[in-house]
């Protein structure tokens, strides 16, 4: 059986959209599992509910809705488990999702018909493996249309974990950008509302038919395609850290001494794709990874400054952006939110046994 672990459920209270997600390679946890983390910290659109969706033969011929009209059904389709984003099938193809700033993210995309939402569900309706939910994604992407601000996925299976990224592409056709890519089994990767992708192998990584074109149009001068520094479309201005920081946190926990907390842009910052860390992961590490406010740290929001956290240190921020003497200011963004709906952790695995090594118990917060 597959592990499904619903983590915390939270009042909704703002309307960002800041999903923390991460990664686990089959190598780097403790029982040869895949696993992932994701956390919906306030689309506005989901209460937070698991709902079920059975598997269903429809007729050949058939449409299936989709947010901006329909596309062609399949005659079969899987059951799995939504929370309003897919989160994991009955073949174990599971997925967390972020959403991040692409460079055309601003235009209207009135031609595509597809969002995130919808590109989840399809994934898990269709898919028997992490490869085949990433090519008929990107496939429909491309034919139908992607509508939808830039968004980050990691798609795992019993034996795979990759990283997929999307956005608009700049045609006035419907189309979309995207590209995937191969985790190392051995690594923990994260990715906290930006891409994360950057040198692209074009031998070995998967991509739209458009990515080179548009790569090129944008960096012309660019032997290689980086699609983080080519794609994000990111306001530094305002609350730089925001992303960056959380990574931060990640690595930190799990790689420490290796990497700075703070940098002159996040496109330049040396956080990479994915790592090894130190020691092996389970559960119990990324149920505390999730609950993360950089506690033990610089940056603890429970007493750095202590009068912000009131008089119990609380290390809620209700406040948001703000602009004092003309300038934007921010409290720091943790992992861990108020405004959290739902944080969950999938495991796909090869085996059957429950260890005593997968045990959901968290361990108490350092």
């Amino acid at each position: 059986m597959t592990l499904l672990l619903l983590l915390i459920f939270y009042r909704f209270l703002d309307t960002v959209d800041s999903c923390s997600t991460m990664c686990a390679g089959r190598l780097a946890t403790t029982d040869g599992s895949v696993m992932l983390s994701h956390s919906n910290d306030g689309d506005g659109d989901s209460v937070g509910n698991l709902i079920v969706v059975p598997s269903s033969t429809y007729p050949v011929g058939s449409n299936r809705t989709v947010s901006g009209g329909t596309i062609p059904q399949n005659p079969q389709t899987y059951r799995y488990f939504k929370e309003g984003y897919g989160i994991m099938n009955e073949h174990q193809v599971a997925l967390g999702e972020s959403t991040c700033l692409g460079v055309f993210d601003s235009l209207p995309g009135s031609t595509g018909i597809l969002n995130i939402v919808d590109l989840t569900q399809i994934a898990l309706e269709r898919s028997t493996s992490a490869l085949q939910a990433i090519i008929t994604i990107g496939a429909l992407a491309e034919e139908f249309g992607y509508s939808d601000n830039a968004e980050s996925l990691f798609i795992t299976d019993q034996n795979d974990a990759y990283i997929f990224h999307i956005l608009k592409s700049s045609s006035s056709s419907p189309s979309a950008i995207w590209a995937a890519q191969l985790l190392p089994p051995t690594d923990v990767s994260t990715v906290m509302n930006a891409f994360i992708i950057s040198d692209l192998d074009l031998t070995a990584d998967l991509y739209s038919a458009n990515l080179v074109a548009e790569a090129h149009k944008l960096q012309p001068s660019d032997t290689t395609i980086n699609f983080k520094r080519t794609f994000s479309g990111l306001n530094e201005a305002k609350c730089k850290y925001s992303t960056g920081r959380r990574m931060w946190s990640v690595l930190n926990r799990l790689s420490p001494g290796n990497y700075s907390p703070t940098y002159d842009s996040y496109l330049d910052n040396n956080y990479p794709t994915s790592f090894i860390p130190n020691s092996k992961v389970n559960t119990s590490t990324f149920s505390n990874v999730m609950r993360d406010y950089y506690q033990n740290t610089d940056y603890d929001m429970s007493t750095v400054p202590k009068l912000s956290g009131g008089p119990f240190f609380s290390p809620s921020r209700w406040a948001t952006d703000q602009t004092v003497n003309n300038q934007t200011v921010c409290w720091e963004r943790p992992i861990a939110t108020f405004r959290s709906i739902v944080t969950l952790i999938t495991q796909s695995r090869s085996f059957s046994e429950v260890s005593e090594r997968t045990s959901v118990r968290a361990e108490p917060l350092n």
